[in-house]
C-alpha cells in the first residue's frame, strides 16, 4: 500500500505536454526512468492466457501510458504521467522508509508545481520543511497494519 500524492499547477492549467514533464522531472530527479506501460490488449496479447469476459472487457479499455519510476535504498516512488499527450496531473505512489521529501522538492519546486497529499483530502503540502506530516501518518498506519497482521498470524498458529 502506498502514501499517493498528486503533484499539479497551482493555477489548475495542465503540467504540459508528456515529453515536456519528462524533462521537468529529469532536471530535478536525473535517475528518474521513464516507460511505456502496455495497454490492456497488449497484456492480453503477450498472456495467451483465456480471461474471464469481464475482465476482458475492462483490461481492453486500458490504454498504453507513461510512468517513471525513482528507488534510492529504502524509497521507492512511481510517477504516473497517463495516455495522454498533455498531462493534467502527475499521481505519485510513494513506498518504502525513506523521506519523499527531497524527491517531491526536486520535481515541483523548479517548476513552480505543487504536491497535494491525498491522504489528507488532497491539501498542498510544504515542500521546504524536513517531514510531511501525511508521509509520518502513512508509516505509522502501515507499521501498525504490519504490527496486527503479525499478531493475528501468531494467534492463529496457536489455535
Amino acid at each position: 500500500m502506498p502514501w499517493e500524492v498528486k503533484i499539479a499547477r497551482p493555477d489548475g492549467l495542465p503540467l504540459g505536454k508528456v515529453e515536456a514533464v519528462q524533462d521537468a522531472v529529469h532536471k530535478g530527479v536525473p535517475a528518474v526512468q521513464f516507460y511505456r506501460e502496455p495497454s490492456g490488449i497488449e497484456k492480453l496479447a503477450k498472456s495467451g492466457v483465456q480471461f474471464p469476459a469481464a475482465l476482458m472487457r475492462h483490461m481492453e479499455k486500458s490504454p498504453a501510458s507513461i510512468r517513471g519510476d525513482y528507488e534510492d535504498g529504502e524509497l521507492f516512488v512511481r510517477l504516473y504521467l497517463g495516455s495522454e499527450r498533455e498531462i493534467g496531473k502527475m499521481d505519485i505512489e510513494i513506498r518504502g522508509q525513506g523521506n519523499p521529501l527531497p524527491v517531491i522538492a526536486a520535481i515541483c519546486l523548479p517548476n513552480n508545481w505543487i504536491a497535494l497529499d491525498l491522504s489528507n483530502g488532497g491539501e498542498p503540502f510544504d515542500l521546504s520543511g524536513n517531514a510531511v506530516a501525511g508521509w509520518e501518518q502513512f508509516k505509522a498506519y502501515r507499521s501498525k497494519a504490519i504490527h496486527d497482521i503479525k499478531e493475528l498470524e501468531k494467534k492463529s498458529e496457536e489455535d
